[in-house]
C-alpha cells in the first residue's frame, strides 16, 4: 500500500497509510494474515490487520484509517470462469448508498474519468494487476524473504 498508494501514485488515502510500516505475515486456519504497525510522525503508532480468507474473503480495514472502527467492511471474490471474476463487499455506513459513494478517487476523479494516459501516470491497483494478464505464470518469478504476503496463500492454496 505505502508504495503504489501513498508515494508511486501520490498520497491516495490518509498521509498515515503512506509511511513505510513494519509488516508480518502468518498463516492462520483460514487463511493468511497481515498485520502492519507504523510509528507517525506525531509518536502515536497505528496497527492494521488484514486477514484473506482463502480462497476468497477479504477483511481490509479502512484505507481512511478507523472510521467505524477496526473493521467496516468485508470483500469476496466469485470467480465466473478462468479469467473473470465479480468482487462483492459489504460495510458499515450511516446512510443509504454510502458505501458505494467512498470508492478511491485519483486526483478527485473516480476511476473511470481520466485518461488512459493519466492511469498510467496515476496507476491504482487495476493498473497494478490487470497488464500480469488474465492467468500468469509464477515460473519467471523471483520472490524473496520480503514477498511472505504473496507466498503464503500460494502455499495455502496448492495445499486445498
Amino acid at each position: 500500500m505505502p508504495i503504489l498508494h501513498g508515494s508511486f501514485s501520490g498520497v491516495q488515502f490518509t498521509q498515515a497509510l503512506a509511511s513505510m510500516p513494519q509488516v508480518e505475515f502468518a498463516d492462520t486456519p483460514r487463511g493468511v494474515r497481515g498485520v502492519q504497525r507504523r510509528t507517525l510522525e506525531d509518536g502515536r503508532r497505528l496497527r492494521r490487520m488484514t486477514e484473506a480468507v482463502l480462497p476468497t474473503l477479504r477483511v481490509v480495514p479502512s484505507p481512511r484509517v478507523g472510521r467505524f472502527g477496526p473493521v467496516e467492511s468485508i470483500g469476496w471474490v466469485l470467480a465466473i470462469d478462468d479469467t473473470q471474476f465479480r468482487s462483492y463487499g459489504a460495510g458499515v455506513v450511516t446512510e443509504a448508498g454510502e458505501l458505494g459513494r467512498i470508492r478511491s478517487t485519483f486526483g478527485g476523479k473516480w476511476w473511470w474519468d481520466p485518461t488512459e494516459a493519466a492511469h498510467r501516470r496515476m496507476p491504482g491497483d487495476y493498473e497494478a494487476q490487470v497488464p500480469l494478464g488474465p492467468i500468469t505464470s509464477h515460473a519467471p518469478e523471483h520472490l524473496r524473504i520480503s514477498d511472505p504476503g504473496i507466498a503464503l496463500p500460494r502455499r495455502q492454496l496448492a495445499r486445498r
